[in-house]
């Protein structure tokens, strides 16, 4: 069955009539929200004593993951470094599935996945 949508496209800000802007102000009407543009997660909220360079914050995973996935759906990341997308993905009730290439982070997300509790 198919439902027909009804688009509304807000105005606002400079350059409010450009498609590009056109495009980004868009907002289903049929009940189904816009993913936002914007997601914050706090840089206090990393788990500190990590030693990787690059730590990404879980909490900003927290808010990504269940955007593009459902429970019981696999989370790939093909760059897992210290395994913030597999921590996240483990305690939102996805498998997952990380690679890196350094032995030191392959252990670093280990030892954090192992203790997470789910």
């Amino acid at each position: 069955m198919l439902v027909p949508l009804r688009l509304e496209t807000p105005r606002f800000g400079v350059g409010g009539e450009s498609p590009i802007q056109q495009g980004q102000q868009r907002k289903l009407l049929n009940g189904v929200s816009r993913t936002p543009d914007v997601f914050t997660a706090t840089i206090g909220s990393n788990d500190s004593g990590i030693d990787h360079p690059a730590v990404f914050p879980v909490l900003l995973e927290e808010q990504l993951i269940p955007t593009f996935s459902r429970e019981g759906d696999t989370v790939l990341d093909n760059f897992c470094g210290s395994g913030s997308a597999l921590l996240a993905a483990k305690g939102l009730f996805r498998d997952y599935r990380g690679f890196e290439v350094s032995k030191k982070y392959v252990n670093i997300a280990l030892n954090r996945l192992a203790e997470a509790r789910r």
